[in-house]
């Protein structure tokens, strides 16, 4: 997704996604902070040519209180334990406006850390199945 396929106006925001819709859809944003996580109502709407949708939705006033929003989306607000996708996208919050950022990446402690799980955590497989199979 290209960082041109995301506007923001005024208080909305406005992205073309890679969707196929029928027609306009009721979803639910989630826009994820440091310190908060806030809920907003949106809706997807089928885009000329009908290979994209065209998500449309006004960030909750808190957001623009500063710092970056990761974005992400709920295609079934109404389920009893909805699923969010993360969009390709952040928005960063400064001075009372609100502009399109790129998703912050994990500091090197992190990445360090996730590789490190995830070695030894093929290591202990490996011991598992040696043992299972040593029986």
């Amino acid at each position: 997704m290209q960082p041109s396929a995301v506007t923001v106006t005024g208080d909305q925001v406005r992205a073309r996604l890679p969707l196929y819709v029928p027609g306009d859809t009721e979803v639910r944003l989630r826009f994820v902070s440091a310190q908060q996580i806030l809920e907003a109502p949106g809706t997807l709407s089928p885009a000329a040519g009908g290979t994209e949708a065209v998500l449309t939705a006004a960030p909750p006033a808190e957001s623009h209180s500063g710092g970056v929003w990761r974005v992400a989306l709920c295609l079934a607000p109404d389920a009893a334990r909805p699923l969010y996708t993360g969009l390709p996208f952040a928005l960063r919050a400064a001075g009372g406006s609100v502009q399109v950022a790129p998703v912050p990446q994990p500091g090197v402690a992190l990445r360090v850390a996730r590789r490190a799980r995830r070695v030894l955590g093929a290591a202990r497989r490996k011991v598992s199945r040696l043992r299972i199979g040593g029986q």
